[in-house]
């Protein structure tokens, strides 16, 4: 064969180009000997340098780098979200479980509020169903916080004036 030709068949086999015949016929030329073989080593690795001088033209480096940067974010917010996500699916239900216990609790403890009435003194309150009470010297009032039923139970000891609002609801 020919150097010319060989040349161009060596170029097509390392670029996968040549039919099954032709890439045995440049096989057994590079088994021939060892100038064959170091000829074929050297065709290899000019079509290696070229490919990468063809693919540096076509590649922009300051958009590759862009891309680059631009999946390492999207992927950084993803890792984020899927951390973000872990930590909701365990709180989440922690968190309804308080909200849940805090207004039971709520519901249950109906706290009671005592104003006293000093001596010589008479005082006002508002009740939480807007009902006014003024309080004689010497008395005190127990009520709810807040009144829940259809009754509005008071404690009173002494004297004192109700001026009830009414609630037709109740």
């Amino acid at each position: 064969m020919e150097v010319s030709e060989i040349e161009s068949l060596l170029v097509r086999y390392f670029n996968e180009e040549l039919s099954p015949s032709e890439a045995e016929k440049v096989s057994s030329w590079m088994a021939e000997n060892d100038e064959n073989r170091k000829t074929a080593e050297h065709i290899y690795y000019m079509v290696l340098a070229s490919e990468a001088e063809r693919m540096h033209r076509e590649v922009d480096p300051s958009e590759a780098l862009r891309k680059v940067r631009r999946r390492i974010r999207i992927e950084q917010w993803r890792r984020t979200m899927r951390r973000l996500e872990r930590v909701a699916a365990v709180l989440l239900p922690f968190v309804a479980l308080t909200f849940y216990l805090v207004s039971q609790n709520i519901e249950k403890s109906n706290s009671m509020v005592e104003i006293r009435s000093t001596t010589g003194m008479i005082s006002a309150v508002t009740l939480p169903d807007n009902t006014r009470v003024w309080l004689n010297s010497n008395s005190k009032l127990v009520y709810p916080t807040r009144f829940s039923g259809k009754e509005r139970r008071v404690r009173l000891c002494g004297e004192g004036y109700f001026e009830v609002t009414k609630d037709p609801a109740q």
